[in-house]
């Protein structure tokens, strides 16, 4: 199973159709931004979960990054470049490519599955955890923001009321009763990756 920030992340991997990377065989396993990210709980600050972090992170740049309890979008990238090279190191090629303001990864067969995990369990998936955080749901309110994302966008009622469990029941009967390929599909990929709409 992957690692998800929520349950956001699982649906994410439904939605794209994307094998655990953990039981990929033969084929090019892709692993969404969202999957690497640990979410803080209800009662911490991204910035607070960065600080926390950087107490246990094993590398100068682990450290740097999250110490201020900011991760930058240059910090971000570097990360991206830190996994892509780690990958390499390890006779693996782990590609990148953004979507939506977040990167998705992919790596083929199960070395390069493996390689992934190994990559990511350090300070690389902490700093990219908190600049996921950041960037899709700063306030740390939870799938409320992924909820107003779709009420937005005219995937759900413009009366709408975020509410659990109703909500991922919801959400999956839409997505169920469209075509993979339909705008709503779409449009819940954006509000997944970027519910604020923000620039990268």
């Amino acid at each position: 199973m992957l690692r998800t920030f929520g349950s956001r992340g699982a649906w994410l991997a439904t939605l794209l159709g994307l094998a655990p990377l953990v039981a990929a065989c033969d084929s090019t396993s892709v692993q969404p931004a969202a999957a690497v990210a640990q979410p803080a709980p209800a009662s911490e600050t991204w910035a607070s979960k960065a600080v926390k972090d950087a107490a246990t992170a094993q590398t100068a740049f682990g450290r740097t990054a999250l110490t201020d309890g900011v991760v930058t979008r240059d910090e971000y990238e570097k990360s991206v470049r830190a996994l892509i090279a780690c990958g390499k190191s390890r006779g693996q090629t782990i590609s990148a490519v953004l979507h939506y303001g977040l990167y998705v990864f992919s790596a083929p067969g199960d070395d390069g599955n493996a390689a992934f995990q190994a990559c990511v369990e350090g300070d690389i998936g902490k700093v990219q955890d908190i600049y996921y955080g950041q960037f899709t749901d700063p306030d740390n309110r939870g799938e409320s923001v992924t909820s107003e994302c779709l009420v937005r966008l005219g995937f759900l009622p413009h009366d709408y009321r975020f509410r659990q469990p109703t909500f991922d029941t919801d959400v999956d009967k839409i997505l169920g009763a469209a075509p993979a390929d339909s705008p709503a599909h779409q449009i819940y990929e954006r509000c997944m990756y970027n519910p604020l709409d923000r620039p990268a």
